[in-house]
């Protein structure tokens, strides 16, 4: 786990590349008031919109739907306590304002993160 990097993963450096060649002005990494609002990848400066870019495996992503009854106990359990936090902080993030925005591994593997980000740009303007 020691090699696993918490911030500028490949998905992070696809969007600050994709967000700079369509020159909107953002964050990455930003600091926000609450613990509770956990640690977004990007936030748009100007705006109350911040993304997540989440791997499929660490976040349980919906769409790609991994068979949780093969994993490894502590697999299960860290991929379950990912998943419930990760939904708190985005309730608390709604709660106080913030747009978050969830961008999937598999949409950065299809290429269809531009559309997302594009359209979080846009809707932020």
């Amino acid at each position: 786990m020691a090699l696993i990097r918490g911030k500028w993963t490949l998905p992070e450096r696809q969007a600050h590349g994709f967000l700079k060649s369509i020159h909107a002005r953002h964050r990455m990494h930003p600091t926000m008031p609450s613990k509770d609002m956990g640690h977004p990848d990007v936030a748009l400066s100007g705006t109350r919109t911040v993304l997540f870019a989440h791997g499929c495996f660490w976040h349980d992503c919906p769409a790609c739907a991994r068979d949780k009854a093969r994993m490894k106990p502590f697999w299960r359990d860290k991929v379950t306590r990912n998943a419930a936090r990760d939904g708190r902080q985005l309730a608390a993030l709604r709660s106080a304002g913030w747009n978050p925005v969830v961008i999937w591994e598999h949409d950065f593997r299809s290429g269809a993160y531009k559309g997302l980000l594009r359209l979080a740009v846009d809707g932020a303007r």
